[in-house]
């Protein structure tokens, strides 16, 4: 019985462009798909990072006999010759708005350079973080020797941001080295 599947969002980590497919979450939807599934997607530029990407995307599902359901506009691509025209043309129309964009991009930051602006966050400024709600409990632990990696599982961080929070908030000092044991809660996260 054919499935419908959905892509509304590929991939949540963003892989890089030089990423190829098979490295990839869609690889793994393309192999769950058989003949006479559909695959949802908002547009087509969503399906990959860029022209190729997407056209190698296409071929393997129609190949498969699978078809392609665009939300934006409500088109169907099934392999038949007005749809590899069509989403060549979506595809060239998405990869000139990509292009336009980082133009656009690029153009502006130059010219707040130019004018003298500072770009990005300013030096020494620290962003809120996730630990900041925890401080207390943080600072006991480090003050009972407990090892930052412990304290990052604990509260859903990585070992680097325990780290640079500790290091940033003037905790360091607090680290004694200790025997006692802590029971900590791992309900955080």
């Amino acid at each position: 019985m054919p499935k419908v599947c959905s892509l509304s969002n590929p991939s949540r980590r963003r892989p890089a462009a030089r990423h190829r497919i098979k490295e990839r979450k869609i690889q793994q939807l393309i192999d769950s798909m058989v003949q006479g599934d559909t695959l949802i997607v908002s547009e087509l530029s969503r399906v990959g990072r860029n022209m190729v990407d997407v056209i190698t995307v296409l071929d393997l599902l129609l190949k498969k006999g699978c078809r392609i359901h665009l939300v934006k506009g409500e088109y169907q691509l099934d392999g038949t010759l007005s749809s590899k025209i069509l989403s060549t043309v979506l595809l060239m129309a998405a990869e000139i708005e990509r292009e336009l964009i980082s133009q656009r991009t690029k153009e502006a930051l130059a010219r707040r350079k130019a004018e003298g602006k500072q770009l990005g966050r300013p030096k020494g400024s620290y962003g809120v973080s996730k630990l900041d709600q925890h401080e207390d409990e943080i600072r006991k632990l480090l003050a009972h020797g407990v090892a930052k990696t412990t304290i990052a599982k604990s509260y859903g961080s990585s070992w680097q941001t325990v780290h640079t929070w500790v290091r940033r908030n003037g905790h360091d000092a607090e680290r004694i080295t200790t025997s006692r044991s802590i029971k900590i809660d791992y309900s955080h996260s």
